[in-house]
């Protein structure tokens, strides 16, 4: 009995074990549900977003950037407004306003106070400056461990 309980046991790890990396593998290289295509010819909703004006007004939830990765994930949004990536893929968009670089600004003080480069590239956000967006974006990418939609060339 005890022989049919330990191989029962070693069973269920075995197949959870190989569940587990199953479900990564597809998270990984098939699950792009947050991955749109933009290219040179956005769609009307992608424009909306890539389009809206700097000084539009925004309440904007400080609360919701609670740590590192969801600051990184916002202003790695927002950089994809400004570039067109090398495979055509961005894994989504927040538009690029006065009122986000600030409420990103005050989650980053709070969360990741040391991070000048982050620092800088919201300092040239806010004052309109996005020449050196596909740096910015890379960047921010890398920090998110990217795999789909390096940026190549500003938008």
């Amino acid at each position: 009995m005890k022989e049919y309980i330990k191989w029962g046991v070693i069973s269920l790890i075995i197949i959870t074990f190989v569940g587990g990396i199953t479900f990564f593998t597809w998270r990984l290289f098939f699950y792009k549900n947050n991955v749109e295509k933009i290219e040179d010819n956005p769609t009307t909703e992608q424009k909306v977003i890539i389009d809206q004006e700097f000084e539009t007004k925004e309440t904007i939830a400080v609360e919701e950037l609670v740590d590192k990765v969801s600051i990184y994930t916002m202003m790695h949004e927002m950089a994809n407004t400004k570039i067109v990536a090398e495979d055509g893929m961005i894994w989504g968009l927040q538009p690029m306003t006065k009122d986000r670089i600030i409420a990103v600004r005050t989650a980053l003080k709070k969360n990741d106070p040391s991070h000048k480069r982050l620092f800088e590239i919201l300092d040239r956000w806010e004052n309109k400056d996005f020449t050196q967006g596909v740096e910015d974006h890379n960047y921010l990418w890398k920090l998110l461990d990217g795999n789909v939609g390096k940026a190549v060339r500003l938008r």
